[in-house]
């Protein structure tokens, strides 16, 4: 029988650490981290999570409220921040320590288990780390307070998606009543190069918006860490890394918006209780759930999305978890909630659900009106749920290509709610829930197109004035520059399917451009011209003929 550790008993001890890995698997593999070999010595490559285990036997009543493993990290070079964090507990007398080296060289890494005021047991690790290339992990651009950029520099432009439930996620269903689901890996295969974020929810007791449930409740109502639950989840955290995916974790799947619901800590809607920062359990319980979390989970974490879809949480309990997060976090990662805080300091996302009701050709339009409202508070804004409301269909595989090249001319991302084990046809009658976003192979290849449009592009590139369309050519225009290159997108809103062009003034700065006009939806070349701004700092020329939307680049060439 699986020996449980109850919440109840948990003061607020615990720890940060990195991803388990079975015995025998090769460094730098996708199965895993390597094993920590009898000497104690470990060749990790750079942004590699490592995982250095401590067994200690002794007889301690509750490992996870009863001990803190203290953790050192020493790089290799003496004028370097030395790193203190906390480990966290993996079932059966083992205790870890996860990090991320971000340079080469030797780093030791010393563990100490305090139990009962006392140390009793300690462990030396020595990593000897090996250079490679990592982009590391993503950060709020200097240069641009909307854009994300990765830890080496690299631009960072979201395709964001969320599967029902990441270990047999939904793709590429039939229009039945049937499902298909796939393993994880195969999942990810199929988005590797058309996506780059990706988002979990964690149910701490609850399944609900399938959630992964870390923290669980017995039949006896008493909470319990499933330690097979969370060796899962690192897994899913490594192969996630292996493809290439920045990652927002949930510790809370709350919807306190949408009606009742029963966790561990309790109901979602109780302000007496958890979500009363005075509360016992929100000082004991929920503080530990949320450095066990750290001490797990940061070194494969990129952004901390406390809730999803609560309404009722204060905001002085939302600053104080934000500060125990960041506390305990040694990589300072992002952190945010949904609903969104946006005047809140230590929201640094403003984090946006919605689920559309209009036709493709008139999404353009209504996400320019809701960005210029959530842009005001000079943090990035990223749609952390995005999808079709019932009755419409969740297969609209081009408003999702228009609202993804909008997002971005706008300084935005994207992240669809994917449901794509069955494609819902559009109805007349209300089938429950929203028409979340069937992400096909369609709907895909556009995404691998616009994620090779800009993986080249500087975030130094900010709105420029684009219009004066002449009337006959009511497209909308969206323009961005740095003076150097300068990017364009046209939606030809309201009327997909009949052939626009028009006139484009926009504003470059002088000099000139070598011109490429692309379509969005096959990413093939409609055009190259070589444009001179002969009007000042402005370019005026003509568009080639479309019917849906429209990209180009203009690279300075003088």
């Amino acid at each position: 029988m699986r020996k449980r550790f109850f919440l109840f008993m948990f003061p607020a001890v615990l720890a940060l650490a990195a991803v388990s890995c079975a015995p025998g698997s090769s460094v730098g593999s996708a199965a895993g981290p390597a094993p920590v070999t009898s000497m104690d010595v470990l060749a990790p490559r750079v942004g590699e999570a490592i995982d250095v285990p401590l067994r200690y036997d002794g007889e301690i009543a509750d490992p996870i409220a009863d001990a803190v493993l203290h953790v050192t990290v020493t790089p290799p070079r003496n004028d370097m921040h030395i790193r203190r964090f906390e480990g966290f507990f993996d079932g059966a007398g083992t205790w870890k320590a996860r990090f991320v080296p971000d340079r080469p060289g030797v780093w030791a890494v010393d563990l100490r288990l305090e139990h009962a005021g006392r140390t009793v047991a300690e462990k030396r690790a020595s990593l000897d780390c090996k250079s490679a290339h990592d982009k590391g992990f993503l950060r709020i651009s200097r240069v641009n307070p909307y854009r994300f950029v990765w830890d080496d520099g690299t631009p960072f432009y979201p395709v964001g998606i969320q599967p029902g439930g990441q270990k047999t996620p939904g793709l590429d269903g039939p229009v039945d009543r049937t499902w298909r689901s796939v393993p994880f890996r195969h999942y990810l295969d199929e988005f590797q190069g058309k996506a780059n974020l990706f988002r979990i929810q964690l149910g701490q007791g609850t399944g609900a918006g399938c959630a992964q449930q870390v923290l669980k409740v017995d039949e006896d109502g008493k909470s319990f860490y499933d330690f097979d639950e969370a060796r899962s989840l690192d897994v899913a955290l490594r192969d996630l890394r292996a493809h290439g995916f920045a990652v927002i974790l949930i510790p809370f799947q709350d919807m306190s918006l949408w009606g009742h619901s029963k966790g561990a800590f309790g109901h979602n809607r109780d302000l007496a209780g958890w979500k009363n920062i005075r509360s016992p359990i929100a000082q004991k319980e929920v503080k530990q759930y949320l450095r066990y979390l750290v001490a797990r989970y940061a070194a494969y974490t990129d952004i901390w999305e406390i809730f999803n879809e609560d309404s009722f949480t204060p905001d002085e309990w939302l600053r104080e978890m934000a500060a125990l997060i960041s506390a305990h976090d040694p990589y300072a990662h992002i952190v945010t909630t949904n609903y969104e805080r946006p005047s809140e300091p230590w929201c640094r996302v403003v984090c946006v659900h919605e689920y559309m009701w209009m036709p493709a050709d008139e999404v353009d339009a209504h996400l320019c009106k809701e960005l210029l409202r959530f842009k005001s508070f000079g943090k990035p804004v990223l749609y952390t749920e995005f999808g079709n409301q019932n009755p419409l269909s969740n297969k609209d595989p081009v408003k999702w290509r228009v609202a993804v090249w909008t997002a971005f001319m706008n300084e935005a991302g994207i992240l669809f709610w994917h449901m794509g084990g069955r494609f819902f046809p559009e109805t007349t009658e209300h089938r429950g829930g929203n028409a979340n976003a069937y992400l096909g192979p369609e709907a895909r290849s556009f995404f691998k197109i616009f994620l090779e449009f800009v993986a080249d592009v500087p975030v130094s590139l900010r709105p420029a004035m684009i219009g004066y369309g002449e009337k006959g050519d009511e497209f909308y225009r969206y323009a961005l520059s740095n003076g150097k290159l300068t990017l364009l997108y046209m939606n030809n809103h309201g009327n997909h399917g009949n052939p626009a062009k028009g006139t484009i003034y926009v504003w470059t700065g002088p000099g000139t451009f070598n011109v490429k006009w692309i379509d969005p939806a096959t990413g093939d070349t409609v055009k190259t011209e070589q444009i001179t701004a002969k009007n000042g700092n402005m370019c005026v020329f003509k568009t080639p003929e479309f019917t849906e939307d429209l990209a180009a680049r203009m690279d300075r060439v003088d």
